[in-house]
């Protein structure tokens, strides 16, 4: 219960006098002086009993304010107190009371949460949950008196903070994050003014300005405080209201999502196209885009290979073989830390999945809590070479005549790629004067063959691309060695791609004997 004194009375001396402001629908005990206190009685006029709905109790020595006179204005009434000390002392005190604006409402909120990903940029307080706190008389007191362009709004760091109006955080008014609120009939972004209908007050429409979001931070509980008014003078508010606000967006690993395609069995796939060069390490790498990968990232975010182990390596960390680094205004880059050991072979952690982390602390202009479950987003890659682990059509075979000269063009030699994209091995273009690849994955192509059955008077070799009025593609020619009756030899067509992986890829030949 909340008290007030006798010594609000002037030196509480015999017949003294003082004026409190007390709150309607509030209990309160009167603490008497230190004299030895026989017995106390608290009374009023039964006129102010009635207008103000006005209670005692003895037993506790305290009486109760049921309500106002008015809705439009706060009353005033007179207390009368008599004391009696154990000598017998009589002493008289009279209080003027005048009621203060409070609107008495037990409202209690659950958290409002704002999405600071959408464009909507303003979050809604329903004002339905603080009338339902109200009764009748109380609202209906609230409307009549409640003045919205004096509404005060503050926003705290704890429930404790807001509650003592202590503290507040610099994020409310113009040129913060929350510049400026308004009572409104919607939850409405636009808005610029309050309602001028009391009946439409339905909502604080409070607009949020990610621009300036530097001093809140997400996934963080604030209190929102909102002291309704009678009117700019008024000292006291009518009633206040606190509003738990949490402010969310999507964590760091929500905003990844692999292209389609691109991930299996929880590992994403990094089909490298070329090389880079890493600090520390001498020579180029095999190396791969990391955000090629996806089709959506976190802005702003960086890359770390972790010390998570490789999958399929004995106990070996995806650290000791791969390294990361932004490469100019290319972007973040990872690649292999070991150099391509040799023709048709691969490094130890090639095509195993490792481990990456992209982190950041900040959403926009919001920043995350210290918790890796905002910032951190760990997942697997693999990355491999499209061309190394590509392969010719299955079943492919090729005849020539024993003893004659060939020809085998890209129509023969159907190539695909890892991903079965068919890629034209032999050279299909023709810029600065001479012969190239339209797929630029594709760097060196050299025949080979077992028995030199296919290199008949040193005559196997690749034709590059030419030029006549259009591009003529080159071919792989050759002379068949002389046979008695039809034999097999193996073409090998060995392929370079631009990481340096060298493949020999092997395909039967079917020697006609010239009978």
């Amino acid at each position: 219960m909340a008290s007030i004194s006798i010594k609000d009375c002037t030196g509480s001396t015999n017949s003294s006098s003082a004026t409190v402001t007390l709150d309607k629908g509030a209990t309160y005990t009167i603490v008497p002086d230190k004299n030895a206190l026989y017995d106390i009685m608290i009374s009023a006029d039964q006129e102010a009993i009635n207008n103000y709905g006005l209670t005692f109790d003895p037993a506790t020595q305290s009486f109760t304010i049921g309500r106002d006179i008015d809705t439009s204005t706060t009353g005033t009434f007179t207390l009368n107190v008599t004391t009696v000390d154990v000598l017998g002392n009589v002493k008289y005190f009279t209080y003027t009371v005048e009621l203060s604006d409070k609107v008495v409402d037990d409202t209690e909120y659950t958290t409002v949460k704002h999405a600071v990903e959408t464009d909507d940029n303003v979050f809604g307080i329903d004002l339905s949950i603080m009338k339902q706190g109200m009764n009748a008389e109380e609202l209906n007191t609230w409307k009549t008196r409640v003045d919205f362009g004096a509404t005060g709004y503050a926003i705290y760091g704890s429930l404790n903070d807001a509650k003592n109006e202590s503290s507040a955080i610099s994020a409310y008014g113009s040129g913060k994050v929350l510049p400026v609120a308004y009572v409104t009939e919607k939850i409405d972004k636009n808005a610029t003014s309050n309602v001028s209908t009391k009946d439409k007050a339905n909502y604080i429409s409070v607009r949020v300005d990610d621009s300036q979001a530097g001093i809140l931070k997400l996934f963080t509980t604030y209190y929102l405080r909102v002291n309704f008014k009678s009117g700019s003078s008024a000292t006291t508010p009518l009633n206040s209201i606190i509003v738990p606000v949490e402010f969310t967006a999507p964590t760091v690993a929500e905003q990844y999502k692999a292209k389609s395609g691109l991930e299996k069995d929880g590992v994403v796939y990094g089909f490298m196209s070329g090389q880079q060069s890493f600090t520390g390490i001498t020579g180029t790498r095999p190396a791969y885009a990391i955000e090629s990968a996806f089709e959506k990232t976190a802005a702003g975010a960086t890359y770390t290979v972790t010390d998570d182990l490789i999958d399929g390596m004995n106990n070996v960390k995806s650290s000791a073989k791969f390294v990361q680094e932004v490469i100019g205004t290319s972007g973040a880059y990872v690649g292999f830390k070991d150099a391509v050991p040799g023709k048709d072979q691969v490094q130890d952690a090639y095509a195993k999945a490792f481990t990456l982390k992209a982190y950041s602390d900040d959403y926009g202009k919001w920043k995350y809590p210290t918790d890796s479950k905002y910032t951190d987003y760990k997942f697997k890659m693999t990355l491999m070479s499209p061309i190394y682990d590509g392969s010719f059509a299955e079943g492919t075979t090729l005849t020539v005549n024993g003893g004659q000269d060939f020809k085998f063009t890209n129509d023969q030699l159907k190539f695909s790629d890892y991903n079965n994209t068919p890629v034209k091995i032999l050279q299909d273009a023709y810029t600065s004067g001479s012969g190239a690849w339209s797929d630029t994955r594709i760097a060196k192509v050299t025949p080979e063959d077992d028995n030199d059955m296919l290199d008949n008077e040193g005559k196997l070799a690749i034709i590059d691309a030419d030029w006549d009025d259009k591009v003529i593609e080159g071919y792989i020619t050759g002379k068949a060695g002389s046979v008695a009756v039809d034999g097999t030899e193996n073409l090998h067509i060995i392929i370079k791609d631009n990481m340096g992986y060298e493949r020999t890829f092997k395909i039967p030949v079917t020697i006609k004997a010239n009978k």
